[in-house]
């Protein structure tokens, strides 16, 4: 036999909420990665110009190896959410499902109950 799953519900379905939260997020990071490289090239351009620094240089090339690998980790740790969110989806389907099964079980022992008392109160009168 089932049994409720109604907090299982509720907390499956809080943790799809805040790992979609956190989708959002990351889906605005990797919009802002076009435009801070274009802020870092243009800043780093600009620095040299004024400095004739080749040290500006190599620091933009770090900057950009940075950011590279923040953009891989990020689209990383977005698969991964992806993935979570795929089995959280298909384990609410079926914690629905037992717990619509068990509360119609609930209801169909409840009726008969309440007919086989009746019954007895008949039967007694």
């Amino acid at each position: 036999m089932s049994r409720c799953r109604c907090s299982d519900i509720t907390n499956t379905k809080n943790q799809i909420t805040q790992l979609e939260n956190a989708q959002t997020i990351l889906s605005g990071y990797a919009g802002r990665k076009e435009n801070r490289d274009n802020n870092l090239f243009r800043c780093s351009s600009s620095a040299q110009q004024a400095t004739g620094s080749a040290k500006v240089a190599a620091y933009h090339t770090t900057m950009t190896t940075l950011g590279n690998d923040m953009d891989a980790a990020s689209h990383n740790i977005a698969g991964k959410i992806s993935a979570r969110l795929g089995e959280l989806r298909s384990l609410l389907s079926n914690l629905r499902s037992e717990d619509h099964d068990y509360h119609e079980e609930e209801r169909r022992k409840a009726e008969e109950a309440a007919r086989e008392a009746a019954e007895a109160a008949e039967a007694a009168a």
